[in-house]
């Protein structure tokens, strides 16, 4: 780890590179060796885990790594508790309502480590979220949310495709608020593959795939309930917008 660290010295390099830079130290064993190698995260994710070094701006579609006291303003140390509170304050701001299990899950931590929603009474308030077919469940949010979100009213229906592995589709561990249970599956595929979505109010309606022929970019609906017309020209307003954003992507 500090090996890695050192050779960042001089700027960020590729995670090619630093891997090629580390192995060609002879620093490591046989064993170590082949793992660094054959692993997507290597020589790299010790580092990256205790904060060191961090992803900076790719290079020709290659992951590209940074000191973090090189490229982040100094930051202002935290105890391991401070550290947890600030991270379930921003999960419940941007999942909540949410449970335990919930942050547990997404924060990649034990049931155990994540019970500090006791550590926040003040802050926290339980309420009950409605689910499909009146079935009733409970999670957390921010008290300093609950009026916006108990006076927050939808005029029209909002309609968004949302990419792969988007960060919504990710938010809790129960994903019955989300998508049906038969189409569970297509959804949430195997090897951790997360399918592209038409979201229709917060719920998965149909799954979306693009091909891209020379300047034109096509894109494939799979509905997994039926559209009405006024959906159908939702898709294909936020198609043409998706569109767009792509066409100047590329052109800059």
């Amino acid at each position: 780890m500090e090996t890695v660290v050192e050779a960042l010295a001089d700027g960020p390099m590729t995670r090619c590179q630093l891997t090629e830079r580390i192995l060609s130290l002879k620093i490591l064993g046989k064993k170590a060796k082949f793992w660094f190698e054959q692993s997507w995260w290597g020589v790299v994710r010790q580092a990256i885990v205790e904060g060191l070094i961090c992803y900076a701006p790719g290079r020709d579609h290659e992951v590209t790594l940074v000191r973090v006291d090189q490229w982040l303003p100094k930051q202002r140390e935290v105890s391991e508790l401070e550290a947890k509170q600030i991270l379930l304050r921003r999960y419940l701001r941007a999942y909540g309502p949410a449970t335990l299990r919930d942050f547990s899950r997404w924060a990649g931590i034990s049931m155990k480590d994540a019970k500090i929603f006791g550590e926040l009474p003040e802050e926290l308030l339980e309420v009950r979220v409605e689910g499909k077919k009146g079935a009733d469940q409970t999670g957390w949010i921010l008290r300093e949310d609950y009026d916006e979100l108990t006076n927050t009213y939808l005029n029209d229906h909002i309609l968004r495709l949302l990419p792969s592995f988007d960060p919504y589709m990710l938010g809790h561990a129960e994903k019955t608020h989300l998508v049906d249970a038969p189409y569970y599956k297509r959804i949430y595929r195997n090897a951790g593959w997360i399918s592209p979505v038409v979201l229709l109010n917060g719920r998965v309606v149909g799954i979306w795939f693009s091909k891209r022929r020379g300047n034109r970019l096509s894109l494939r609906i799979e509905p997994i309930e039926k559209f009405s017309k006024a959906i159908r020209k939702k898709i294909e307003e936020e198609a043409a917008s998706l569109g767009e954003f792509l066409r100047k992507s590329i052109g800059n």
